[in-house]
């Protein structure tokens, strides 16, 4: 839900600036969207207050006070109404694949989360960064071997050199709940959620019918290296492949409407996809 909020609190605030009125497609796709912009800002803000010295209460305040202005945007144009276009699509074929996204999402946390946190890519590197963070500080120097050898006041992390997109959404979450492993997966699930119903949005666009729909998000989920790892979560291979879904969507609507805010957010789903993907390419 806060991906959520900062993603629509900032996109609100794009449309009071440039004069525009927002205006939604889709209910869905506006959350979907919404989610992962809000990914996008969040790492964009930690970004820059990784040059700070600011203790965690600090940055709590701060995420806090950003939340509570996009909650207050958010309101505002609830207040002031909503321009939906008309869809195409059957709300109530929308509501079937929605049951199916949450029955798959459960069923997926529901095996995972008893498992230990195995996967070396999330407890050494993603989860491991974050971890340093909240124990010494978000601008704490983690190096790697060579450099940390050389200086005392450095952390030690194997993959320091690994960008710190992912470490930084799940900074927050183990910032408020060292519940890591749970915590993480939930966010992970959500994300893979949200990029399952843009998907399904796009070909339920192009007239598929709701068998080929629902049979579509059967698929997504039971591929077996898919399903491994959201359920040993952990790895960035999955959030790579999100992110160039997700540009390869937001490119086709970019093409089709000629939108500026669209071909703005195409823009910043492709520098969230280079905070993750430099070194694992």
């Amino acid at each position: 839900i806060y991906f959520f909020v900062l993603g629509a609190g900032f996109r609100i605030a794009f449309n009071l600036l440039a004069f525009h009125q927002l205006t939604i497609a889709k209910k869905t796709d506006f959350f979907a969207h919404g989610f992962f912009q809000g990914v996008f800002f969040h790492i964009l803000v930690f970004n820059i207050l990784q040059f700070f010295n600011f203790s965690p209460a600090v940055i709590l305040s701060f995420a806090s006070l950003i939340t509570m202005v996009c909650i207050t945007l958010i309101a505002w144009q609830l207040k002031r109404g909503l321009v939906i276009e008309n869809s195409k699509t059957s709300n109530r074929h929308g509501a079937i694949i929605i049951s199916l996204v949450i029955m798959a999402s459960a069923f997926i946390y529901w095996n995972g989360h008893m498992l230990p946190n195995i996967a070396w890519d999330s407890w050494a590197v993603w989860e491991g960064k974050a971890q340093q963070w909240v124990i010494h500080g978000l601008n704490a120097d983690i190096v790697q071997l060579d450099k940390w050898l050389a200086n005392d006041q450095a952390l030690f992390n194997q993959a320091a050199n690994y960008p710190d997109g992912l470490s930084l959404i799940y900074y927050l979450p183990k910032l408020i709940s060292n519940q890591g492993f749970a915590v993480t997966q939930i966010v992970y699930l959500f994300a893979f959620a949200m990029m399952t119903i843009l998907l399904i949005s796009r070909i339920a666009l192009g007239g598929a019918s709701i068998y080929l729909q629902s049979f579509m998000v059967l698929i997504i989920y039971t591929i077996p290296m898919i399903s491994n790892h959201l359920m040993i979560q952990g790895y960035a291979d999955i959030w790579l492949a999100m992110y160039v879904l997700l540009i390869m969507l937001t490119l086709v609507d970019y093409q089709e409407t000629k939108y500026r805010g669209i071909g703005i957010t195409l823009l910043c789903y492709c520098l969230l996809y280079t905070s993750d993907a430099a070194d694992d390419l």
